[in-house]
């Protein structure tokens, strides 16, 4: 018999409910109280391409842009690339630190990558050297103006 880590779980629930677990009861040092919790995120490619399905249907069309910040909320940003970049109606995507942009690019993700959270002028050129899209709202657009002349790029 194989188990799921969901299984598991519901397995572990239903004997806490049951009054079995013994509430002193550790593991290691730590207590079975202790509120920390390692989360995992189960996602079915298939059940992504619906839902971008959905959503592309409910906006006539127009292009998405998938927000794919924190790490791809626990996933791995790469592997969320791996699953947005062949959705055509997928046409890029934002996150919010640099190092999962770089990341992305790393993976070989080619689609439009904003970067929507903060960076210096001394990763602002290796950003723009690898497409990366940077959201400007600090004081960097006189240097975003020289590396686009430099680059002849806008």
């Amino acid at each position: 018999m194989s188990f799921t880590r969901r299984s598991f779980l519901g397995a572990g629930l239903s004997l806490a409910a049951s009054g079995a677990a013994t509430s002193g009861m550790t593991i290691g040092s730590a207590s079975a109280g202790h509120s920390s919790f390692d989360p995992w995120v189960e996602v079915h490619a298939g059940n992504l391409r619906h839902n971008v399905g959905e959503i592309r249907r409910r906006i006539a069309g127009r292009p998405i842009l998938a927000v794919t910040k924190n790490n791809g909320y626990g996933m791995g940003v790469e592997n969320a690339g791996r699953l947005l970049e062949p959705i055509e109606a997928v046409a890029g995507v934002a996150v919010v630190k640099l190092d999962e942009a770089f990341r992305l690019r790393d993976s070989g993700f080619a689609k439009p990558v904003l970067l929507m959270g903060p960076f210096d002028e001394l990763n602002l050129e290796e950003a723009v050297a690898r497409d990366i899209i940077p959201m400007i709202y600090t004081p960097l657009g006189e240097s975003l103006d020289r590396l686009a002349r430099k680059r002849q790029r806008p």
